[in-house]
């Protein structure tokens, strides 16, 4: 806003949160936006009106109709994307996971990452470019959506960046599912529903919990609600309700919202091998999911970095341990309250047998 030679350009899929908007309106014709217009984004016969409906006419108003487009590919405008530009050259972009939303800043677990980079920037704008003004379904055959773009530099880590849709979608998630099959130690992940997705990488996913070899845990979320923990030491762990330990605990944390309806782990994000060699994490708009690389405009970032993988551990781990508690107390009963266990109780004695998850465990975190 301080510099009225800068401009705007904005993928975006939910859009609704008051703040952005008002940001958004205050551009003017700064503004270009590309906004999804599925079938959650439209007024439907008999049906609340989205909230997007009101977002689009707001900044049609203050923007211009003409710097207002909408679309959806074969599914959706998936991205989530700011683009900072002067004149024809990108300067910088926002994406990630976090929709520019209510739920997608204040309820769900995301992630965002800026490139305070032109070229990175520029290939940003390249995909924006071939959406605003070419076919969308000439999108999975231009050059943008052609491979992944490898990037180093100065102040940067090294990465790579895909754009989707394909037209195999391979093109982009093997890749993942790659360096999900080669890790040397560790997988880590929180990914959105990845129970019924399709592609190599829920594959290797699934597969997890029988690969001995890593120590592997994550997140995920059904489209019902509920979660569930994957550990290789709990590969039957249930899947839990995001609100239920309201009643199970004092005040003030029973404050706690339960998160409502939809999706509350909302990451897409695989970090293989954190401290080991050759770390890397994968994070985008991208469901990882083989379905949705063919049929949603998405991006998607390779981070080769240990200090942006160690970020994504640390994430990772966290949600886990939260998770994890909770599957714990879900569990525990007035006759059988959740407790620590004493020395006598010999609890180490996993840590140290070679056959445990517990041992893969204590070797991966004392590295």
């Amino acid at each position: 806003m301080a510099d009225d030679q800068l401009e705007l350009d904005v993928f975006a899929y939910d859009l609704n949160e008051p703040d952005v908007l008002r940001g958004l309106a205050n551009l003017k014709s700064r503004l270009r936006l590309f906004l999804d217009d599925s079938d959650s984004h439209i007024q439907q016969p008999g049906k609340r009106k989205p909230l997007e409906v009101d977002a689009k006419a707001l900044l049609e108003g203050s923007a211009g109709t003409e710097n207002v487009k909408t679309g959806h590919f074969a599914r959706f405008a998936h991205s989530k994307v700011f683009i900072q530009r002067r004149g024809a050259t990108a300067l910088k972009v926002l994406a990630g996971s976090a929709n520019f939303s209510i739920r997608g800043l204040y309820v769900q677990s995301n992630n965002v990452f800026v490139f305070d980079d032109p070229e990175t920037a520029g290939l940003y704008e390249q995909a924006f470019q071939q959406a605003w003004t070419q076919p969308l379904s000439a999108f999975a055959t231009s050059e943008i959506a052609a491979k992944w773009f490898e990037r180093t530099g100065a102040g940067l880590p090294n990465f790579a960046v895909s754009f989707s849709p394909h037209k195999d979608a391979t093109d982009s998630l093997q890749r993942v599912a790659d360096a999900i099959a080669n890790a040397n130690s560790s997988v880590l992940f929180a990914i959105m529903e990845i129970g019924t997705a399709g592609g190599p990488v829920a594959d290797q996913v699934r597969g997890l919990p029988q690969r001995h070899d890593l120590f592997a845990f994550g997140t995920t979320q059904r489209l019902d609600g509920a979660l569930k923990v994957t550990a290789a030491a709990d590969p039957n762990s249930p899947f839990i309700p995001f609100g239920y330990l309201q009643s199970k605990v004092p005040e003030p944390f029973r404050a706690e919202v339960s998160g409502g309806s939809g999706q509350v782990i909302h990451h897409k994000f695989v970090v293989c091998d954190f401290n080991d060699v050759n770390p890397v994490a994968f994070a985008g708009s991208s469901n990882l999911a083989g379905g949705g690389e063919t049929a949603n405009g998405d991006n998607l970032v390779a981070f080769s970095d240990r200090e942006v993988a160690t970020a994504y551990a640390v994430e990772a781990i966290q949600l886990i341990d939260h998770y994890r508690f909770r599957a714990a107390q879900h569990q525990a009963t007035a006759d059988a309250p959740l407790r620590l266990k004493t020395r006598r109780e010999d609890w180490t004695r996993d840590y140290f047998d070679p056959a445990s998850p517990r041992y893969r465990e204590r070797a991966l975190f004392v590295r």
